[in-house]
């Protein structure tokens, strides 16, 4: 049943393959009202696909550096410089053909429109300066740790190896991320930062 079930040996079946559908939007702001005194903001944009694996690596690093944690720039600078918000991040995920970035931030209703125009002003930033070796450094480090650490569970490495199998990636895909990581370089990071957080590629969200 296993041989049967489980394996392609001597199988006419089809490769299926995961083809991502989207369409760019024209409309690139959308503002809703709500009753509270909260603001919540996102702002987001494509990203590099997961099949341009140096690049991809990189925007990881690029994303823990924006809003990874509490020495992130956003982090940084949206709560703890001017107070703008309680709760900032920036995400970013990726399949093969397609990536996608996400800032946010929650703050008073008062302040969304500041906290969005400080949101710009970072990535801004970034896309024409770049980060500093520190904060590359920093980044690494961190998600070097974080990759040993999930590499202490065998259930989360056979499940991460898995999944990645099912998606047409080799093991060694999996097994060289700690490598990828440390290979990012600040020119590298300039570069995806300057194609993909430019305003042209913004889409924002504003629940107030």
């Amino acid at each position: 049943m296993c041989d049967r079930l489980f394996t392609t040996n001597g199988s006419n079946k089809p490769y299926l393959s995961h083809n991502v559908y989207f369409s760019l939007s024209d409309k690139k702001k959308i503002k809703q009202y709500r009753e509270t005194d909260q603001a919540i903001i996102h702002l987001g944009g494509y990203a590099t696909p997961a099949s341009f694996v140096e690049d991809n690596a990189a925007f990881h690093v690029l994303a823990h550096i924006l809003g990874g944690d509490i020495s992130s720039r956003f982090f940084d600078i949206l709560r703890e410089q001017y107070g703008f918000a309680y709760q900032t991040g920036f995400d970013f995920s990726s399949v093969k053909e397609l990536g996608f970035w996400n800032a946010y931030a929650f703050c008073d209703k008062q302040d969304y429109n500041k906290c969005i125009a400080t949101m710009k002003d970072i990535l801004t930033d970034i896309v024409c300066n770049g980060v500093t070796a520190l904060e590359l450094d920093n980044a690494k480090k961190y998600l070097v740790g974080m990759n040993r650490f999930d590499h202490e569970s065998a259930s989360y490495t056979a499940s991460s190896m898995s999944n990645l199998a099912a998606l047409g990636y080799p093991p060694e895909y999996y097994l060289n991320r700690e490598s990828r990581i440390r290979a990012v370089s600040l020119e590298r990071i300039h570069s995806i930062a300057a194609k993909w957080l430019n305003s042209d590629n913004h889409y924002l969200h504003i629940l107030v």
